[in-house]
């Protein structure tokens, strides 16, 4: 079972219209997919604001982060 993956979802519906997952969790490790300045609806926002970044998934968006993170098992002191 540790290797099941379990999905989180940031915004729901924009997500299944995309057709992506904001991330995902399998064992100990969690997979974060890029998030761009946009609201609950899926539509833009901060555009115009000073920065240029080319080829993420509408020309509005502005920034896209991607993150991987690791858990490592600590043993319980008791």
């Amino acid at each position: 079972m540790a290797d099941t993956p379990e999905y989180f979802q940031l915004r729901p519906e924009v997500e299944q219209a995309y057709g992506y997952t904001h991330a995902v969790r399998i064992g100990s490790r969690i997979k974060i997919s890029g998030a761009v300045s946009m609201d609950a609806e899926g539509a833009p926002t901060a555009v115009g604001d000073w920065l240029e970044v080319k080829g993420l998934a509408l020309p509005e968006f502005m920034i896209e982060i991607e993150m991987e993170a690791h858990r490592t098992h600590t043993p319980h002191h008791g």
